[in-house]
């Protein structure tokens, strides 16, 4: 009977020869330690913290056809007769006529990229910091030293996404009170660094964080200098989220997520999650009102033009990089939706509060390397909750209302510090994921298909460039040393001053 299904499964070609003839025989491998399920296990892993886009609690929405189309396009399309209406009856074939509708599309893709790239040149123009804005911020700066070896936090296999939190259990993934973190009675004896969001020194409006390398990884941001009206504008907006809160439709997902039991929206667009291709970040139609009001919001406009003078002082190179991929995105896609004109992140989220404490949390699906602006709103006291947890540091940072705080938020935990019962608090935080980076350098090709056509010398070439791409991600911060002598520089017209005023208010302008 053996010897009958081996037979069965032979095959023969036209030629006589003969294949798939099994004779049953098998190859035992030697080695103890060849796990073929471990290895799965493995790839399933990998795949997973590469592919999915479960960190950002949204869902994403497929263009509609009249996204491609130019305003011209557009009425062209309803105006235009067709060869059917002319004459009462199609002449063309139908493969014809597809084919025809196939090359029209293409075409209007193409006008649409090229006004794209046009638009973008003329908005993305980058004004620069000015020279006295450099001296105020940078020269006196004391920067806080925190001695951590960012190299050695835990990206995945590409570089383009960190990764995920391991399982924290029920007694880290909680709301600490300031008492549980610092002086001596406390579980983690976490320092605290004393701050009201204005100044330290004198003279140092904004306060840097540096690695062991002395790069300028993070930012203690706060708020203008001598920005008028910055207080009420920033409780106007908080006034304007909490308001907005009960009138918006959420998902149990926007409801409570793994970042806190409070409702968030995300805004702008990413990829990831399987996606095809970036894609906005879906919104309920019964919400859309309540999102342009608040993303048209003179004080929303005036934190993102805000945090984008700051990263571009303090990270010149970085903020290059962020606009160079921006730029390259929207000129392929010019459906995706800019949340600002100006602004270098592609995304942001709304935290509704009205007691927003963030549990111990990484945003992995973020760049590794790049910033992510947190800017803080409401009315509680800062100096007994709220405070920013940056837990690989062991620092506790006090974060008062209408100041902001720039950090790698991929690569590290952070969380806040809990308020009052009766105290309000809420936070926009801004970000770009990983996934729209890793798209435009695979040729805007999905993961599978840009491997897939990559030949066996191109592939190890590339797993050679994702060994080292996070780390040269990390040599885009610049150096402590390095902003202080462009500071002292005499010429105004450096080649990272790429601007972005005295630090507010880049988008006050009218759309």
């Amino acid at each position: 009977m053996t010897d009958l299904f081996f037979l069965a499964m032979q095959r023969t070609l036209r030629s006589g020869a003969t294949f798939g003839a099994w004779d049953g025989s098998t190859i035992t491998v030697s080695d103890p330690r060849f796990d073929l399920a471990a290895l799965v296990r493995q790839s399933v892993e990998d795949e997973r913290d590469e592919c999915s886009d479960e960190d950002n609690d949204y869902d994403l929405s497929e263009p509609s056809d009249t996204d491609w189309l130019t305003d011209v396009d557009e009425d062209a399309s309803i105006h235009l007769p067709s060869a059917a209406s002319a004459s009462g009856a199609s002449s063309t074939p139908p493969r014809d006529r597809k084919r025809h509708n196939r090359q029209r599309s293409k075409a209007v893709r193409k006008r649409q990229r090229m006004n794209a790239r046009s638009e973008a040149d003329a908005n993305d123009t980058e004004p620069t910091v000015r020279l006295s804005a450099r001296h105020k911020h940078v020269a006196a700066a004391e920067p806080i030293t925190s001695g951590i070896s960012l190299q050695n936090l835990r990206v995945t296999k590409t570089g383009y996404t960190a990764m995920r939190d391991t399982k924290p259990g029920k007694k880290k993934h909680r709301a600490y009170r300031l008492r549980d973190l610092v002086g001596p009675e406390s579980q983690y004896k976490f320092d605290l660094y004393e701050w009201d969001g204005r100044r330290v020194l004198i003279s140092a409006l904004t306060v840097p964080l540096v690695d062991n390398q002395d790069r300028v990884f993070a930012v203690l941001a706060g708020r203008p200098d001598k920005a008028p009206g910055w207080d009420r504008a920033m409780q106007e907006l908080a006034d304007a989220i909490e308001a907005s809160s009960s009138r918006l439709s959420l998902t149990p997902g926007q409801r409570r997520h793994r970042r806190g039991p409070f409702p968030a929206t995300a805004h702008g667009h990413s990829f990831g999650g399987g996606q095809r291709e970036p894609l906005n970040i879906a919104e309920k139609p019964a919400n859309v009102a309540l999102f342009e009001a608040l993303l048209r919001h003179p004080a929303m406009k005036r934190v993102s033009g805000f945090a984008n003078g700051v990263a571009a002082c303090w990270g010149p190179r970085l903020i290059q990089f962020y606009r160079k991929y921006g730029r390259g995105v929207r000129a392929k896609y010019p459906h995706l939706k800019r949340n600002f004109r100006h602004s270098a992140w592609a995304a942001l989220t709304i935290n509704y509060g009205p007691r927003t404490v963030t549990l111990p949390h990484r945003d992995f699906s973020n760049v590794p390397w790049g910033w992510c602006p947190i800017t803080a709103l409401g009315h509680f006291n800062p100096r007994r909750g709220g405070h920013l947890v940056l837990w690989e540091l062991r620092l506790v940072i006090e974060f008062p209302p209408g100041s902001t705080i720039i950090v790698p938020s991929s690569v590290l935990t952070h969380s806040n510090v809990a308020i009052g019962r009766n105290e309000r608090r809420f936070s926009i935080t801004q970000y770009t994921a990983g996934g729209l980076i890793r798209w435009l350098d695979q040729g805007c090709r999905r993961k599978d298909v840009f491997w897939a056509s990559l030949s066996r010398k191109q592939r190890l070439q590339e797993e050679a460039r994702a060994k080292t791409r996070y780390r040269e991600g990390l040599e885009l911060y610049s150096m402590m040393d390095e902003l202080r002598r462009l500071a002292a520089s005499k010429d105004a017209a450096d080649a990272y001053d790429t601007d972005l005023s005295e630090l507010t208010p880049l988008e006050d302008e009218d759309e």
